[in-house]
């Protein structure tokens, strides 16, 4: 599978986080899903460490639904 610059990424079984920060590093969007909140949490630091790497991450958001 490939994607485009700017593509929509959807990870339905989002674990720690890993595809929502390899599409922001690339310039993807990315929409995870996950339903484990051990994962949740691991996953949502993660991309907020990965937010002071880029250049563009006033577009990297995190919103969690519990």
């Amino acid at each position: 599978m490939f994607s485009f610059a700017g593509d929509t990424v959807l990870d339905p079984f989002a674990g720690t986080g890993s595809t929502a920060v390899g599409a922001s590093r690339v310039g993807r969007n990315s929409i995870s899903v996950e339903l484990e909140p051990e994962y949740l949490d691991i996953a949502e630091e993660r991309i907020k460490e990965e937010r002071g790497t880029l250049t563009n991450y006033e577009n990297l958001t995190v919103e969690v639904t519990r």
